[in-house]
């Protein structure tokens, strides 16, 4: 088995403090598009693509500790701002095996999911990796949808969506979509 990259290249400007933009990707990794062994990687490019370079990936390895069902990492998101502010976010899944009594095929053995956000400041590496939970109700999780957006100054704006979980009746007809917002430059998301 080797690992595949599952997902498409996120792609932001950006400049952490140095005069020249860079182009950053973010992507995931794994033996499957969804499987308990994804991680999200990031590469860097300072000449317009021709060439990467690996980079530390603050949700390299967030998982050490945490019990079983099995966390993977997918809906990764990455954005800038002007002034050099990186922010990343991606769901964290928790994932049992097909084996599990709370497996369930729509679902593809997910049984919950949360976020986590990692932001780096100009000229800083990355700050330490916080996790976020959107859910109103055990019953549905919320994960990012689309990447931050830098809306001027220290505001920022995160899409997110809800689900229900699969052993909801018509679960997929609960999802529906919202926004959180940032007031500081994105090192904390309030309420939806």
């Amino acid at each position: 088995n080797r690992a595949i990259v599952a997902s498409a290249p996120t792609l932001a400007w950006s400049r952490l403090g140095s005069a020249e933009p860079y182009l950053l990707s973010a992507f995931r990794v794994g033996q499957a598009k969804m499987s308990p062994d994804g991680r999200v990687l990031l590469r860097a490019s300072r000449d317009g693509g021709a060439t990467w370079e690996p980079l530390t990936a603050p949700l390299a390895d967030p998982f050490a500790g945490l019990p079983v069902p099995q966390p993977n990492h997918a809906g990764f998101h990455v954005g800038a701002s002007p002034a050099g502010t990186t922010v990343l976010m991606a769901c964290r899944f928790f994932m049992v095996d097909p084996g599990d009594p709370r497996w369930d095929d729509d679902a593809a053995g997910v049984v919950g999911a949360d976020c986590l956000k990692a932001d780096a400041q100009p000229g800083g590496g990355w700050e330490r990796v916080a996790t976020y939970d959107f859910a109103r109700h055990p019953d549905e999780w919320a994960i990012p949808c689309g990447p931050p957006l830098h809306l001027g100054g220290t505001r920022w704006i995160f899409p997110m969506e809800r689900h229900a979980r699969a052993h909801v009746p018509e679960w997929l007809r609960r999802y529906h979509a919202f926004a959180v917002f940032s007031d500081d430059d994105g090192r904390t998301f309030g309420a939806p």
